[in-house]
């Protein structure tokens, strides 16, 4: 069988995250590298909330989202996960999704980092193969600026982002997705 096509995976792939570079929070007696500080502080000046009920709201509704989407192969999108965190905490501020996301997304994009070789390398397959991206990702604008940045994006025939399909890898329809495009 003739290699037509090569699909990526964006982060620890094409794109470096260490999530252990986030700031370290201690949570219910552990200490974890994590948002959920930077977050509460955005909410908090906002809307006064204690950091032990922020976490544990938001601690509900990850659980939540893993038992009814995770679980499926479903995406949560994260503005999504911060309007059922705020609805989760009885706060009526239609802009908190949006600042919370731009807070979360910003922590994680600022780790970001691609290997200088990436994009050469791209470019040289891209000569000889169809080259994709299915990546299982909450936010695709938070995506797209990362393959931008690196200088990755225009080295790719289709890129297929869990947060616009709708559905996460490992099911197999976000890889047709791929495949199609």
């Amino acid at each position: 069988m003739q290699v037509r096509a090569l699909s990526f995976d964006l982060f620890d792939t094409l794109v470096d995250l260490p999530m252990t570079a986030l700031p370290r929070v201690e949570i219910a007696g552990r200490s974890i590298p994590t948002t959920v500080g930077a977050l509460h502080a955005a909410l908090a000046a906002r809307h006064p909330i204690g950091f032990d009920a922020f976490a544990t709201a938001l601690r509900e509704v990850d659980r939540e989202w893993r038992e009814t989407f995770w679980e499926q192969g479903r995406e949560f999108a994260t503005e999504d996960r911060f309007a059922k965190l705020i609805e989760r905490l009885a706060i009526r501020d239609p802009a908190l999704p949006a600042i919370l996301t731009e807070v979360h997304m910003g922590l994680l994009a600022g780790l970001v980092s691609a290997p200088p070789h990436h994009a050469a390398l791209l470019g040289r397959l891209q000569g000889r193969f169809r080259i994709g991206l299915c990546s299982n990702f909450s936010h695709a604008p938070t995506a797209r600026a990362i393959l931008d940045e690196a200088g990755l994006r225009t080295r790719l025939d289709a890129i297929v982002i869990s947060h616009d399909h709708g559905l996460r890898k490992p099911r197999p329809e976000i890889f047709q997705s791929v495949l199609d495009a």
